[in-house]
């Protein structure tokens, strides 16, 4: 039969039991932060939420990477060594650094096809290859047409003719 002990006392309690019985080795760095500043009621470990839902947290970037996953795909990026030595290695997801670019394009007014633009030309100056999906045959368009809809038309586009330009100047030298 399973101990219901977790369910007695707070976090804190059971915490500072686990450090004088020696089962925890270290004091965990928020110990002394919520010791001093307590909640006013301490959750509990079967509490739910006021509405009996727990409430959907959503942050502005959320909608880009979502159309980020929805409207391209990575074809190529440069392989990263990353050492697991590092306390805080830099890595960052191509969609990340796309979001982070296209969110500093549109706070300084650009529309976001233009924003997408410039992120698009800022990974590609990286060396990273990322392309617009195509969009099924026979899909009816923005514009009334089947194939992809106005935006991601400029958008492939675009790609097409920065990829030729790539092409193009890399033979050349």
């Amino acid at each position: 039969m399973a101990s219901r002990v977790y369910q007695m006392g707070t976090i804190v309690s059971r915490v500072n039991h686990l450090l004088q019985t020696g089962v925890l080795k270290e004091r965990p760095l928020w110990l002394d932060v919520v010791e001093a500043f307590p909640p006013d009621v301490f959750p509990k470990h079967n509490q739910t939420p006021e509405g009996g839902r727990a409430p959907v947290i959503a942050y502005p970037e959320d909608e880009l990477k979502r159309k980020f996953y929805d409207n391209y795909v990575i074809v190529k990026q440069p392989e990263k060594c990353v050492s697991l030595f590092e306390e805080k290695p830099e890595v960052t997801s191509v969609c990340s650094r796309f979001v982070s670019e296209q969110s500093k394009s549109l706070s300084l007014g650009d529309d976001e096809v233009e924003a997408g633009r410039r992120a698009m030309w800022m990974l590609r100056s990286e060396g990273i290859d990322i392309r617009v999906k195509q969009v099924a045959e026979g899909v009816s368009g923005e514009d009334g047409k089947t194939g992809a809809p106005s935006t991601l038309r400029g958008l492939k586009d675009l790609l097409e003719q920065m990829h030729s330009r790539q092409s193009h100047t890399g033979s050349q030298s």
